[in-house]
């Protein structure tokens, strides 16, 4: 089957645009504001997350969070052991140092319920 020469210019404009809408294919129309926006877009939020601006207090440095974080489970580790080595009373002492001293960490709410669970050991009901 040949195509006769006066079709080709018909066919080539039919094979660029939709048939129906007259539109340009999705891939073949300019793709420049988009890759604007998204430029933009990454350029605030590499600033925003760079800058220290707005900040009241400056956050701990790593070293130092890391420091409060093993002397805290050290403290849970020593309370841990004398809970489960049969010394409740020691425990709840323990329990109570890092309730006070750590009542942010992770894990407050379990020593909170393992020095209750002490408490009903050296108290039964």
């Amino acid at each position: 089957m040949s195509v006769d020469g006066s079709l080709l210019p018909l066919i080539a404009a039919m094979s660029k645009t939709h048939f129906f809408t007259g539109r340009r294919p999705i891939a073949a129309r300019s793709t420049r504001p988009f890759l604007r926006l998204v430029l933009v877009a990454t350029l605030i939020g590499g600033v925003a997350a760079d800058s220290s601006w707005g900040q009241l207090e400056a956050s701990p440095s790593k070293p130092d969070q890391a420091k409060r974080d093993q002397a805290a489970l050290e403290i849970y580790a020593d309370a841990a052991n004398l809970q489960n080595g049969g010394a409740p009373d020691l425990a709840i002492e323990e329990w109570q140092k890092f309730l006070k001293q750590h009542a942010k960490h992770p894990k407050a709410a379990e020593a909170a319920h393992y020095m209750g669970v002490c408490h009903m050991q050296t108290d039964p009901p």
